[in-house]
């Protein structure tokens, strides 16, 4: 069976795919845009606006890597690229990206499982490792509190 992802780059040196069934778009937004939610974990940014509707942002290389850091935003102006991940019951968070490297389609087989925490496999494309993001998991850790209940559900 083959599956179709969203390959996206989180800087450092790693890079995700992101199953297509659990993403919604990409968008750009200012990072000044963001309100910061004290108490909340780490990897959580804040929550932005996006046409009328609370989003959380989610730093996902913090996340995956944290022991590079906080995500930094760029020393310019213009906008943070942002994938918005659809989880178990609606809820919905975008998590921030460096860039978008489009789609790619992988064999059941083709994906080797590993250990890392919130990567359900990875693969292999043009000698490159990529990680598949378990964005189930990812909701699960943040859902545990109650942070997202009633923040960017539905639509």
């Amino acid at each position: 069976m083959t599956t179709d992802y969203f390959w996206i780059d989180l800087g450092f040196d790693i890079s995700v795919a992101i199953p297509l069934t659990k993403t919604r778009e990409v968008l750009s937004f200012p990072l000044s845009s963001l309100c910061l939610i004290p108490g909340v974990r780490p990897e959580l940014l804040g929550v932005s606006n996006q046409r009328g509707n609370l989003l959380w942002v989610i730093d996902l290389p913090q996340l995956l890597m944290p022991t590079r850091g906080r995500y930094q935003a760029p020393q310019t102006l213009g906008n943070t690229k942002a994938v918005v991940l659809v989880g178990e019951g609606g809820f919905q968070a975008a998590a921030i990206a460096v860039g978008f490297k489009g789609i790619l389609s992988f064999e059941a087989a083709a994906l080797t499982p590993t250990d890392r925490p919130y990567l359900s496999a990875q693969a292999v494309h043009s000698e490159a490792a990529i990680g598949i993001l378990d964005v189930d998991q990812v909701f699960a850790l943040f859902q545990k509190g109650g942070r997202f209940q009633g923040v960017g559900v539905g639509n």
